[in-house]
C-alpha cells in the first residue's frame, strides 16, 4: 500500500471526516433497518447493516485501501487479545487485515435500554497508541431497542487510549437535528 494511515485520514478530513462518515451511515441504517432495533436486541444484525452502509458511502480512498469488517477477532493470523490476554472480538473495524499499521476505527455497540458498559476498557486498549492495536479512533455506542429504537443512549469516542470529550456527541446531535427538521 502506497499511502499511510495518516495520509488516508487526511484525505477524508481527519477524525472529523471519519466521524461524519460514521454518523451519516448510522442515519442511513436507522432509516433502512431500524426495524431490527424495534424488534429487540439484535446487535450483530444491526451492526452488519451499519457496516454495509459505511461501505456504500465511504470515499474511494477508503474503499480502495481499507476493509470494513464486523465481529472481527484476528490480529494477523492470531486471535485478538486484550491486555489481560483474553480473546476479544470487535463489533466493527475499519482497517487493513493482517497489520496494525492501518487500524483506523474500532467500534463496540450495545443494543439495550440498560447497557452494561463493559466494552469501555477494551476500546481504551484498542486505541492506545503506545501498546495494543493502535486504532486511530474508537466508538462505544448504545442503541436503544423497542420503544427506544432509533435513540442513541450513550456515545463515547476514544482517542489515544482515553475517552475523548473533545469529539463531543456528534451522532446524538445529528440525530436530534434531523428529528427537528
Amino acid at each position: 500500500m502506497s499511502l499511510t494511515k495518516e495520509q488516508i485520514l487526511e484525505e477524508i478530513g481527519g477524525i472529523p471526516g471519519l466521524v461524519d462518515i460514521l454518523a451519516n451511515s448510522l442515519h442511513k441504517t436507522f432509516d433502512k433497518d431500524g426495524d431490527i432495533l424495534i424488534r429487540g436486541r439484535s446487535e450483530r444484525a444491526f451492526v452488519e447493516c451499519w457496516a454495509g452502509n459505511i461501505r456504500s458511502i465511504t470515499p474511494e480512498i477508503i474503499s480502495k485501501n481499507l476493509k470494513v469488517n464486523t465481529s472481527y477477532d484476528k490480529h494477523g493470523d492470531d486471535p485478538k487479545r486484550d491486555f489481560h490476554d483474553r480473546r476479544i472480538e470487535v463489533d466493527l473495524v475499519i482497517h487493513v487485515r493482517g497489520t496494525d499499521d492501518f487500524n483506523m476505527f474500532a467500534m463496540e455497540a450495545e443494543t439495550s435500554n440498560y447497557p452494561a458498559g463493559d466494552d469501555m476498557e477494551k476500546l481504551a486498549y484498542l486505541t492506545n497508541q503506545d501498546e495494543g492495536y493502535k486504532y486511530s479512533l474508537g466508538l462505544y455506542i448504545v442503541l436503544g431497542v423497542k420503544k427506544n429504537a432509533g435513540t442513541v443512549l450513550r456515545e463515547g469516542w476514544f482517542v489515544n487510549g482515553q475517552e475523548s470529550a473533545e469529539i463531543g456527541k456528534p451522532i446524538t446531535a445529528s440525530l436530534v437535528k434531523s428529528q427537528q427538521n
